[in-house]
């Protein structure tokens, strides 16, 4: 890949890199839902309605709050005849960002506010540490790596300021469990109309 640079004081000064983050930062901060989101958590929408509920246990990660929720969205789907409604959908979305995931569009402008201060470049790799995880910037090419603090890659930004994400181990058990609560809960549901009809 092809990028301009000049040499100041025989280091390397690529300005392209900066733009590459900020334009990655942009896209990324304008995503549908913001870390700003709020998640209900209280149950309290749960209380009219636990009857169902008391037969299953919390053998997952989240918190009881979440999972009677999850279980209460997931019965009102099974009533509506629609899978994983909006609703459910914007919840996880939003309680993944709030609590789950890394803030990648806060590293990504935590590494912009670092590149647009530096002076001049020294050395093509350089290592960052933002916020308890570390970025890595190739000046040749502008391409950047962010890494958590088990190792885990979790985003890239190249050039053209295009970012790409990468779940985390975290990320991934969150989905899986909060999936298996859904479609159990849903499944029941279902299964309980179906029994009513009959009878």
């Amino acid at each position: 890949m092809n990028i301009s640079s000049t040499t100041i004081s025989g280091s390397l000064y690529i300005p392209n890199t900066r733009n590459a983050v900020a334009k990655g930062m942009s896209q990324a901060a304008s995503t549908k839902f913001s870390r700003e989101d709020t998640v209900e958590i209280s149950g309290k929408k749960d209380a009219e309605n636990t009857s169902a509920t008391t037969e299953f246990e919390n053998n997952t990660s989240l918190p009881d709050a979440v999972v009677e929720n999850i279980r209460r969205m997931a019965r009102e789907d099974a009533k509506k005849g629609v899978y994983m409604d909006e609703e459910y959908v914007a919840y996880r979305y939003a309680y993944k960002n709030q609590h789950i995931s890394p803030d990648r569009p806060k590293l990504l402008m935590g590494l912009n506010k670092i590149l647009s201060t530096l002076p001049h470049i020294v050395n093509r790799f350089q290592t960052f540490s933002l916020m308890g995880c570390r970025a890595t910037v190739d000046f040749y090419s502008s391409f950047s790596a962010f890494y958590n603090s088990n190792g885990e890659k979790i985003m890239t930004c190249d050039s053209d300021g295009d970012v790409m994400e990468f779940p985390t181990k975290a990320e991934n058990k969150f989905h899986s469990e909060m999936n298996a609560l859904y479609e159990e809960a849903y499944d029941a549901a279902r299964a309980e109309m179906k029994a009513a009809a009959q009878g």
